[in-house]
């Protein structure tokens, strides 16, 4: 938990130090009216449990410079199984990109993730999604982003909850210009 508290602290210093970083002037950023992003990345990084992930989202501007991020796409790679959700269940984030010229665009998020899996045994995933990332400028824009999950699950009438930390890395590209 301790540690988790300082990756919180650290990132929001960060984020909140970048404009002081940047040139004199005024960005800004147009955006597609819908960008498609795939990634790739790392869940629970600080268990023994961590396991590989590789997403999709379709992001969606709303008022400038805040966005709405839709997960279409799932899959986890947990040691011994493969979990895969296309569209089964509901991932939103709200997305505020800084408007500052730097050679990548700075952004913070925050939403909401609900699954529901059936295998043998029905269980549910609620988690409240909080983070934050820098994406390069350009047609195709790079991006790397690290959070927290807080996550409630429940199964077989039992529930737990826990608060695993990720990092994901990929490419978004706009759909239309």
């Amino acid at each position: 938990m301790r540690k988790m508290r300082i990756l919180v602290i650290v990132l929001l210093i960060i984020l909140l130090a970048l404009p002081l970083f940047a040139k004199r002037g005024r960005a800004r950023t147009k955006w597609s009216p819908l960008t498609l992003s795939l990634y790739g990345g790392m869940e629970e990084l600080l268990d023994e449990s961590r396991y590989f992930i590789i997403g999709g989202d379709a992001i969606l501007p709303i008022v400038t410079p805040f966005l709405f991020r839709v997960t279409f796409l799932r899959v986890n790679m947990p040691e011994g199984s493969t979990t895969i959700n296309i569209a089964t269940g509901f991932g939103g984030d709200i997305m505020y990109y800084w408007q500052v010229p730097m050679a990548f665009i700075p952004y913070a998020f925050g939403g909401l993730n609900f699954y529901n899996y059936s295998n043998a045994v029905s269980s549910s995933n609620l988690a409240v999604h909080l983070g934050a990332g820098g994406q390069m400028r350009g047609n195709f824009g790079l991006f790397v982003e690290g959070g927290l999950d807080f996550v409630s699950t429940s199964y077989d009438g039992t529930s737990d909850s826990n608060t695993p930390i990720f990092v994901h890395g990929g490419v978004r590209f706009p759909l239309f210009r």
